[in-house]
């Protein structure tokens, strides 16, 4: 009996070794992220426990937005400069997409990519929305203002609803903007949130998570609720598919 209580002990340690050292081997406490710190870096996290995985990764471009391609896994990074860039997690390097930059109000406000899609939805603080071609890195469309300024933005899949926090106000709020741009409030964060928020959803089991200055967050999407699960914060977040 001591010898397996022993052993689990072990089993234990090396677990949390391998999660603060960035170990390798399958994780049965499930999905990663990557998170963004305007406009440096980027680290990669255990959604479960908000640990790091590995070192932080500098960037050689100033990014403001991030969202990654469930189909491919590639990750892509709205600038400052209003340009569309691709993002490699394991350098850092941004590469340039766009042939010029985009002609956008803002480039503060929140991207994530339509289901089944390479075009990436791109709404700002100003409550401007557009459409992004990925592979070209130019807009193909503005369409119809949206009733709130964004801050965080994420699509879920399963049924097309949209999810954002409310620039200024950072309240939770859902649209299906396809047919309606009003988007209505569903409630309130549980924890203050000081500044620009970052969101997005695992449309594999539907989970939310949202990342701002005070730490790591999981949403609730029916109140608006927010579960802490680390203080280490960032600005914007995107799921590893």
């Amino acid at each position: 009996m001591r010898r397996l209580f022993a052993l689990s002990v072990l089993l234990a340690l090396a677990l949390l070794a391998s999660l603060n050292c960035g170990g390798s081997g399958a994780d049965p406490l499930g999905k990663y992220a990557y998170v963004l710190s305007n406009p440096i870096s980027i680290r990669k996290v255990h959604l479960s426990t908000g640990l790091q995985v590995g070192s932080t990764v500098a960037l050689n471009g100033n990014l403001r937005n991030i969202a990654i391609h469930q189909g491919t896994g590639q990750m892509f990074g709205m600038g400052t400069d209003m340009n569309l860039y691709s993002v490699n997690v394991s350098t850092g390097t941004c590469t340039l997409i766009s042939a010029a930059p985009m002609s956008l109000s803002s480039h503060n406000g929140g991207m994530t990519f339509l289901p089944n899609s390479n075009t990436l939805l791109f709404i700002n603080q100003d409550s401007n929305r557009y459409r992004i071609d990925a592979t070209t890195g130019a807009v193909t469309s503005t369409d119809l203002d949206t009733s709130i300024g964004i801050f965080g933005l994420a699509r879920r899949y399963s049924d097309g609803w949209t999810f954002a926090y409310g620039a200024g106000d950072f309240v939770l709020s859902c649209a299906d903007i396809d047919a309606d741009p009003t988007f209505f409030t569903l409630g309130p964060p549980s924890v203050d949130l000081s500044g620009g928020a970052g969101m997005a959803i695992d449309q594999s089991d539907g989970k939310a998570y949202v990342v701002a200055s005070e730490g790591l967050f999981r949403a609730n999407l029916t109140n608006g609720a927010l579960t802490p699960i680390s203080f280490d914060g960032g600005d914007d977040i995107a799921v590893i598919p």
